[in-house]
């Protein structure tokens, strides 16, 4: 059913931690740090600069957006166009665009009202407005609109097709004893 899953940054992801997902896996920002991703799109400029001195993983392959100054990138981070402002529906494009089947998202809190992230950006001047939470929820319904991405969410969307925790679980890892 599944062809990939893209990782986000809501807690949601962390029912995921340490699962031996058996597909693509895409990812954004820092989601590299706790799944094994083959593809990670990092999109904010300062988040591309700061992390340019981090040790990342040899398995994955990174991105930014076009856009970014070339005195921010980093030996094999690659420029790519990104559908919206923001790195997880860049994550979510790029795995739409390289596979063929569904794509599950899994971390998509944010999309369920839910406004906490995994992780803390200490380059992070201010927290996200209403504005930037509704430009990514336009980009949000642009991809859905591929009528090939599911959420995984316990609560239902009148819009985004979801299926819960232990559906997704077992139509994407390889042991659920894990």
């Amino acid at each position: 059913m599944f062809s990939s899953v893209v990782v986000l940054n809501g807690p949601s992801s962390l029912r995921w931690s340490g699962r031996d997902i058996a597909l693509e896996t895409y990812g954004c920002n820092l989601a590299y740090k706790d799944f094994r991703l083959d593809h990670c799109v990092i999109v904010d400029v300062e988040a591309v600069r700061n992390l340019r001195h981090e040790q990342r993983p040899s398995h994955t392959r990174f991105y930014t957006k076009t856009a970014c100054p070339d005195s921010y990138l980093w030996p094999g981070l690659e420029r790519i166009p990104i559908p919206g402002i923001d790195s997880g529906t860049a994550a979510c494009d790029l795995a739409l665009k390289r596979t063929q089947g569904w794509v599950l998202v899994i971390g998509a809190d944010g999309q369920f009202g839910e406004t906490q992230t995994r992780y803390q950006y200490p380059w992070q001047r201010r927290q996200p407005t209403e504005r930037v939470y509704s430009i990514h929820y336009q980009t949000w319904l642009k991809l859905h609109s591929s009528h090939r991405v599911i959420f995984c969410s316990e609560q239902r969307h009148p819009v985004f097709l979801t299926l819960g925790f232990e559906g997704c679980l077992n139509l994407v890892c390889r042991s659920q004893n894990k």
